[in-house]
């Protein structure tokens, strides 16, 4: 046989009728839904077992061991009582299906006494005619007996197919004879009849054959082009594996413990198990079909990844995504889908299959069953095996395309967690900027706003927005440069700082309130607030006792601590750290200010400036000497002159500064 098959016929049209489909789908439909039928019709691991790598001749030789060790042949008159078991509908067990035609049966009543209904011819499926020489009666055993290659039929079905073989490359719809002296078996039946006509040219092939065309010999039947296409186009469906199972198994498989004589074959028909075999077998080794999603490798593998999806937890299930599986070459193939990690697939199984003559593509809907209530990196993949066990292409081709995976990736994440620290969950944040001068340098105060990974690690936290700022309180006082953000990831922080704005005098207080959700995914929710709250007193620089008056006290608490670390009590008004120059200076600006002339609009009480120097006289009289410095005193008489007061206010003002820097070495006393 050549390695492309042809075969041009010019037929008439079918008859047409849509009950066989109908009814087929109906019951293709009823048994789908049965996800344990899957496996429950599978053979067993070790019927095929012996089967590896043989290809052509030896592996058909290896089918016929298989499929007669141990077969527990039935005579013709059994099938009577057989084939009401074999063709039930799983729907309604009193009824059964009439072959090509799909048209419901209803079972004998009793035994094999009489048929009822339609029931009433067992359809020699490979023409009893074409069997060779001899007849057949209730007692013939082998290929004219075998439970495998019969069907219940009525009469007038019967008789009008006769002992025509199969044909109808472009037919569909309903069985009926076509020209050239051929019989469609129809759409819903067509891939049955082939797989019966391969498994009698294998199992009893010893005096079976199978051609292309009209047979030539009463051992021949035909035609195997056509059968060939069949076999890819209508592909074994649930109905027609369960019969071979029970075939194989006995009744039990429906009607466990019945007391029916019908204990099984123990032989199955390996192309509806194993469609795959059908082309080294009838074919050659060379098939050339490659599938892929997207561009293969050298080998003919491919791999696809899809969703790579980021959601909250509790989140809708993931939605499937549609992939294209294509085959290229012109011969046709058999491929198995499986899943695993929680994938799914609306292809599944070893029993798909790309048709002849052509490339083509598969649509495959690929899900995830993901449990959304828990974080989580969740991977499934669909895995595509070329079923082909031919060789002779080489790489990449057949039996040694490489298989074709589908990663699906989808991640569900912990809600986000907002904070006032990288290392705790801090929900507030409390700033008290203390005493700060007034219209003197404002103070700032650094703040982090972090998303605290959860438990489930940085990589299973969802990144965190900050949606909205609500402020209260006295905010022209305070200020800070927080921004509304998005996408902060776990484990990290943005930087951000508070700050006081010293322009008005009083003790002051401020709020924020910070509004943060998770990433903008499915499952987001708005997380807890974070709150800020701001704290500060603005007063006059000098006033060190906060007395509301820049006078002596606060002059004679600057001069005891001058040169040396403080604090605001102690004379440090520019908040540095160390009671200096730059205090004095501020206390000499403001000695004399009050409160209430600020708020009245006077600077400072009338004498303001003598009063200068009459705390000056009282800071270095002899009972108070020793807290004056020389450095004071050098930096006190500095400090007024860069005020630059009226020259005769700056006379009176430095005259005491003056007489004391003279008096001072005499009055130092030896011990």
């Amino acid at each position: 046989m050549t390695h492309r098959l042809t075969h041009r016929m010019t037929h008439r049209p079918a008859i047409t009728s849509s009950a066989s489909r109908a009814a087929r789908c109906f019951v293709i439909g009823i048994l789908a839904s049965h996800a344990t039928a899957q496996a429950q019709y599978e053979p067993p691991a070790s019927y095929y077992a012996s089967i590896t790598t043989q290809t052509g001749a030896t592996l058909k030789s290896a089918l016929v061991s298989a499929m007669s060790s141990g077969h527990n042949q039935n005579d013709y008159g059994e099938a009577r009582d057989y084939l009401p078991f074999t063709d039930a509908n799983p729907a309604n067990l009193t009824q059964m299906f009439e072959f090509y035609t799909g048209n419901i049966i209803q079972k004998p009543s009793a035994s094999h006494i009489g048929f009822t209904g339609l029931f009433q011819s067992r359809e020699h499926v490979w023409p009893d005619s074409r069997q060779g020489s001899g007849s057949t009666d209730n007692g013939t055993r082998g290929s004219r007996g075998d439970l495998h290659m019969l069907k219940p039929l009525s009469n007038s079905v019967n008789s009008s197919r006769g002992n025509d073989p199969f044909a109808g490359i472009n037919n569909n719809g309903a069985a009926g004879p076509i020209s050239g002296g051929y019989w469609f078996p129809g759409t819903a039946s067509k891939g049955d009849a082939a797989r019966i006509i391969f498994y009698g040219a294998t199992r009893w092939g010893s005096t079976l054959s199978l051609v292309n065309g009209q047979p030539t010999t009463n051992t021949q039947m035909g035609d195997l082009a056509s059968l060939l296409r069949f076999h890819y186009q209508d592909t074994p469906d649930l109905f027609e594996r369960r019969r071979n199972d029970t075939i194989y198994r006995g009744d039990d498989i429906l009607t466990p413990g019945d007391d029916s004589p019908f204990d099984g074959t123990n032989n199955r028909n390996a192309y509806i198990d194993r469609p795959e075999y059908v082309w080294s077998v009838f074919v050659d080794q060379f098939n050339d079909t490659k599938l892929s999603f997207g561009a293969p490798d050298l080998d003919g593998s491919s791999k696809l990844t899809v969703g790579g999806n980021r959601v909250l937890r509790n989140a809708p299930a993931p939605l499937p995504y549609t992939v294209n599986l294509t085959k290229s070459g012109l011969d046709g193939t058999y491929f198995s889908v499986t899943t695993a990690g929680g994938a799914t697939s609306s292809v599944t199984g070893r029993h798909n299959a790309f048709t002849m003559d052509g490339v083509g593509s598969r649509s495959i809907q690929v899900g995830l069953n993901v449990n959304t209530n828990t974080p989580g990196l969740h991977t499934g993949t669909v895995t595509v095996e070329n079923l082909d066990v031919t060789t002779g292409l080489g790489q990449g081709f057949g039996g040694l395309d490489g298989n074709d995976v589908v990663t699906y990736n989808h991640t569900v994440l912990a809600p986000s967690n907002p904070s006032f620290s990288q290392t705790s969950d801090l929900n507030s944040r409390s700033i008290d900027f203390g005493i700060v001068a007034l219209d003197g340098i404002g103070l700032s105060e650094p703040l982090f706003l972090a998303n605290i990974a959860s438990s489930f690690g940085a990589n299973l936290t969802a990144f965190l927005d900050l949606d909205s700022i609500s402020p209260n309180g006295a905010t022209s006082i305070f200020n800070t440069n927080i921004t509304t953000f998005s996408n902060l990831p776990a484990n990290a922080a943005n930087n951000f700082s508070a700050s006081i704005l010293p322009h008005t005098l009083g003790i002051h207080s401020a709020s924020y309130q910070l509004n943060f959700s998770d990433e903008n995914l499915p499952g987001s929710i708005t997380t807890a607030s974070l709150s800020l709250a701001l704290t500060g007193r603005v007063a006059i620089g000098g006033d060190a006792d906060l007395n509301n008056l820049v006078g002596f006290s606060d002059l004679l608490a600057l001069a005891r601590n001058y040169n040396t670390p403080g604090s605001w009590a102690s004379g440090d008004f520019d908040r540095n750290g160390i009671v200096d120059f730059a205090d004095l200076l501020t206390l000499a600006r403001n000695y004399g200010v009050s409160t209430a002339g600020l708020l009245s609009g006077t600077t400072a009480h009338p004498g303001a400036e003598v009063d200068r120097s009459s705390a000056l006289s009282l800071l270095f009289s002899d009972s108070d000497f020793s807290f004056a410095s020389d450095a004071f005193l050098s930096d006190w008489t500095r400090a007024q002159a860069m005020l630059v007061p009226e020259p005769a206010t700056l006379a009176l003002l430095l005259a005491p500064t003056l007489l004391l820097t003279r008096r001072r070495p005499s009055l130092i006393r030896p011990s």
